[in-house]
């Protein structure tokens, strides 16, 4: 081969070379991108996986475990153990460390009440201390039936005749009798005046004018059940949630034969003409420097345009003014803020709710001020450590740790210097205020800068940073309730009215129409209003049926229904209705 084929050869090899060189530099390039992409998917996926896990062990503790903070140590044991535990399936190592944390949590309790200031009052005024066993006694009032119980004549041992030392032992109890209903016989006798009742026609016939003597007219004319009936199921079906089947089985055990129909339709008669007290409620509330504000979801059927399945809304606001409660409900399809502006209108003073866009869009040109609720702050962190398992001094659990001590101290003081202005008027509402700003206003800088001081460690955790994204993008709202005094750093008063009303709406599951929601929402409003002044609410419904029937033919706007509300009832009718919810004995008026 000849020198110039050879160089020409070598020329086509390193052609051939440059080109496969080419083809693997566009190939590495390719599955440098794959790897790329890869190394993303797995990033993503490893943030799925954590954020599983996590939604995982949270659950398990939300269903296994305790939902108080004092559990915290618990809470660093890993979702494996818990499941073995359910299954009893652990080894020794893994007992011992279960045991171990049981042992950190009676300790935490032993010492919790070790450092306990005060124990609570057993033996509250209204409770009077009997002769059997050291038990309350019960109203004098109330009649007795006595059952005496004498000692044989001789010992039933040696035949000794027995001594009677002048001293029995008293014991009182409660039975329930089944034969407590009543049937009223109403006999309204008939005549005539023989002066002017008496005439005569053109036939000479006699005609007489009969007078029927008057009787109190009831809730339901001519019906088959008195208003103290009536009250009575309203009070079953819309305090203790039973349905009118149970109601009307509950009647029929005792006696008397009612059908659901009957009941469903005076509890809609009695949601209609008491719907002016409700709205009356409503007045009152809004008159309040401060309320609160929530709302929950109910199932209505027979909607138009809407399937049953379907989601309406119960709202309610609550009073927060100390010793005045009341709660107003109000149903509606949707959770739009249209409906909750035309619950307040032009409301001017402070609403606490939670962070609902609803009570804050800028279209409805809202009057209040709004001041966010602490406790759902505070739950969003509590949730994190649950789900997370952090290990005792690691990053997570220092940054919660602080997190949940700082707002925990902030409800302290409120506690602390709220119980120095309204129980023991120790200081004014002006230096409540004072103090509590002072106290409060560091706790707050202090968890601002700890938050945005500790915000990148934590980008991939989930439920971490959905708590502190929470705080930062309302954080000096959080802080609006230090301006009233009649406000706590939580919005619990309302979320434990909005737990009474779960309360009936499981029970009952449904309305059975939008009319029976509304029904439900002005009962609600009534029963619970009077269920927080402590009243008697059998006899306070059965107050308002009465009076509202004496009303029933005067126009709605001529009658001041506010003189029907628990705060503005005579000290004698208020006597008659305060009782104490959990004693027999009769109660001091509130």
């Amino acid at each position: 081969m000849s020198k110039d084929e050879e160089i020409t050869r070598l020329q086509m090899r390193v052609t051939e070379l440059e080109k496969e060189k080419k083809k693997d530099k566009e190939k590495i390039s390719t599955l440098s991108e794959k790897i790329v992409t890869l190394e993303e998917d797995i990033e993503v996926l490893s943030r799925a996986v954590r954020s599983s896990e996590q939604k995982l062990r949270l659950e398990l503790f939300v269903r296994f475990g305790s939902s108080s903070e004092r559990y915290r140590k618990y809470f660093n044991i890993s979702e494996e153990l818990i499941r073995k535990a359910e299954e009893g399936s652990l080894s020794d190592n893994e007992q011992k460390i279960i045991d171990n944390a049981k042992e950190l949590v009676d300790s935490d309790k032993m010492h919790e009440a070790s450092n306990k200031k005060g124990s609570r009052n057993r033996n509250p005024e209204h409770r009077t201390r009997g002769n059997g066993c050291g038990r309350q006694t019960f109203d004098p009032s109330y009649p007795r039936e006595k059952q005496e119980f004498k000692l044989a004549d001789k010992c039933h041992k040696c035949g000794t005749t027995l001594v009677d030392i002048n001293s029995a032992d008293v014991h009182e109890y409660i039975e329930l009798l089944s034969n407590n209903l009543s049937i009223i016989q109403q006999i309204r006798n008939k005549g005539y005046c023989p002066c002017c009742g008496e005439t005569h026609d053109e036939n000479g016939i006699q005609k007489r004018n009969i007078i029927t003597a008057p009787a109190d007219e009831r809730f339901i004319p001519g019906g088959l059940a008195g208003d103290s009936l009536i009250a009575a199921s309203i009070v079953d079906k819309f305090f203790c949630g039973l349905s009118v089947t149970r109601i009307s089985k509950r009647f029929r055990n005792l006696g008397v034969d009612l059908s659901e129909q009957n009941f469903a339709n005076w509890h809609m008669r009695a949601g209609t003409e008491l719907e002016p007290v409700a709205e009356a409620i409503k007045d009152s509330i809004l008159s309040q420097p401060a309320i609160n504000g929530d709302e929950t979801r109910i199932q209505v059927l027979d909607e138009k345009g809407r399937a049953d399945h379907l989601d309406s809304w119960m709202w309610v606001i609550c009073s927060a003014t100390p010793g005045k409660p009341a709660a107003y409900f109000q149903y509606d399809v949707s959770r739009s803020s249209d409906v909750f502006k035309g619950i307040v209108g032009d409301y001017a003073g402070f609403l606490q709710a939670d962070c609902y866009v609803g009570y804050q869009v800028k279209k409805q040109d809202y009057q209040f001020t709004l001041a966010l609720c602490l406790a759902h702050l505070r739950r969003r962190f509590i949730d994190a450590q649950k789900a997370g398992a952090y290990p005792e001094g690691s990053v997570g659990y220092i940054t919660l740790d602080r997190i949940i001590t700082t707002i925990g101290k902030i409800y302290k003081a409120d506690k602390t210097y709220r119980t120095l202005w309204l129980d023991d008027k120790l200081i004014t509402e002006q230096q409540f205020m004072r103090t509590r700003k002072q106290e409060s206003i560091p706790l707050f800088e202090k968890l601002s800068e700890w938050i945005r001081g500790r915000y990148d460690f934590h980008r991939d955790e989930e439920y971490i940073m959905d708590g502190m994204d929470y705080y930062l993008n309302s954080e000096l709202i959080f802080r609006s309730y230090l301006n009233c005094a009649n406000l706590n750093p939580d919005n619990s008063r309302s979320e434990r009215i909005i737990r009474a009303f779960s309360t009936v709406r499981m029970n009952v599951l449904f309305a059975g129409c939008p009319a029976g929601a509304h029904t439900l929402a002005t009962l609600e409003t009534i029963i619970q209003t009077a269920n927080l002044w402590d009243l008697n609410l059998h006899e306070y419904v059965t107050y308002l049926l009465k009076e509202v029937t004496k009303l029933r033919n005067l126009k709605a706007n001529s009658v001041d229904y506010s003189q029907f509300l628990p705060w503005n009832l005579t000290p004698q009718l208020r006597e008659e209705l305060g009782v104490h919810s959990m004693s027999i004995k009769k109660k001091k008026s509130v």
